[in-house]
């Protein structure tokens, strides 16, 4: 099992909005669940959040940091290889 909290790198609001589901996630999962925290969009020219600022968020919650993009297909598979 696992949990993938997706945000879009060009949306601070769904940034933003993680610290809540994040603090949800560690105090209702169970421990054993691989849990992974995802910038996706990281080809898009109009950034909102740094890669910096999504790795700290990670290692705050203590869950592992990906940058993805859908559209031309970066990390996406190394993401689920890891949650596999």
């Amino acid at each position: 099992m696992g949990i993938i909290m997706t945000y879009s790198i060009n949306d601070l609001a769904s940034f933003q909005s993680l610290e809540n589901w994040l603090k949800q996630i560690k105090t209702h999962a169970n421990e054993e669940v691989v849990k992974v925290l995802v910038g996706n969009k990281c080809d898009a020219p109009d950034r909102k959040v740094s890669y910096e600022e999504g790795k700290k968020m990670a290692e705050q919650f203590g869950v592992h940091y990906f940058e993805v993009s859908a559209k031309d297909n970066t990390n996406i598979s190394e993401m689920f290889e890891f949650v596999a």
